[in-house]
């Protein structure tokens, strides 16, 4: 909070662009609102559609939940469903939803176990889920003690289970925490593979972080495909806002823009009820190591899942 501030009253921001982290997101929005900051595409996915300075980035955590729960549900025929999240409100904007998810389908999380943000042993939490005979387990956490879930699990012997992994661990540097122990892991993605994808827009962003990448920086991954990606689509905002914008002549030049082709995900569409960049996703398994698709794009109407063309 003490960052945000200082960005808006000495810096004189015309806008936050993609900060990260739900709890942390989540303690400036209020503030930002009040002094009519645009927060743009946040690494946050649980924000209330209608808010009129925040532009929502990828599929809200609760969509995601729904999503995943439908798909192992309705595709899979999955019926004991668990799930372990972390004990804030990112970890609850999975299990509320995925809940009210299930019950639609006639069922419910048939375990839920949590976490505290920084724990390191989750021993206690494998054992439980690991006994209530899941045919799938979603796994809500952030990278570092994700990692820690699979390397217990796979101590543990725990192999009759799905595990299903959701919001940022649907990346490989999760997996290469693990230890090379996530084989055939689950999860939904909502990027293109940021190492592998022959699309030309993943192409070009790959050579742009060879270029202006150091060190470690070089390395393709989602969050940097992310940053990129949001960067794009804000400098669209200010190429139809025009050169004498303001915050207001830019939210509306925002909510202008239609079927924003991209060449990562499916077209984007705003509107001045609509912000949020997008409602979709794709199921993948790790295979040797890398998230590949075993899905085409998919979201839901009216809890139906529809499958998308990019």
């Amino acid at each position: 909070m003490a960052n945000t501030k200082r960005l808006v009253e000495q810096d004189k921001v015309f806008a936050i662009l993609s900060s990260q982290g739900t709890p942390p997101v989540a303690a400036t929005i209020k503030y930002l609102t009040q002094n009519k900051v645009p927060l743009l595409f946040p690494f946050y996915g649980a924000t209330t559609p209608g808010e009129k300075y925040i532009f929502n980035s990828f599929t809200r955590y609760p969509t995601q939940s729904e999503l995943v729960v439908t798909w192992l549900v309705k595709v899979k025929g999955f019926k004991r469903i668990g799930i372990l999240y972390q004990d804030d409100k990112y970890g609850h904007t999975f299990r509320d939803p995925g809940q009210k998810a299930l019950q639609k389908l006639g069922l419910k999380w048939a375990a839920a176990e949590s976490y505290k943000r920084g724990a390191k042993d989750l021993s206690a939490q494998v054992a439980k889920l690991r006994k209530a005979n899941l045919d799938a387990c979603l796994l809500v956490a952030t990278p570092p003690p994700g990692a820690t879930f699979l390397k217990e699990a796979h101590k543990q012997g725990w192999k009759d289970t799905k595990i299903v992994s959701s919001g940022p661990l649907t990346d490989e540097k999760y997996i290469n925490l693990s230890g090379g122990v996530g084989e055939g892991v689950w999860g939904l993605s909502l990027w293109p593979d940021p190492v592998n994808s022959q699309d030309p827009a993943v192409v070009e962003y790959r050579k742009i972080v060879d270029q202006y990448g150091k060190d470690k920086d070089k390395t393709p991954n989602r969050y940097s495909l992310f940053g990129y990606f949001y960067a794009k689509l804000f400098v669209a905002g200010l190429e139809r806002a025009g050169k004498n914008f303001t915050r207001e002549s830019y939210l509306a030049a925002l909510e202008g823009i239609k079927d924003w082709e991209n060449g990562m995900i499916p077209p984007v569409s705003f509107s001045g009820t609509n912000h949020i960049a997008q409602n979709s996703g794709f199921m993948v398994e790790v295979q040797q190591s890398v998230f590949r698709p075993i899905s085409g794009w998919l979201t839901l109407q009216n809890g139906t899942l529809v499958p998308l063309e990019q």
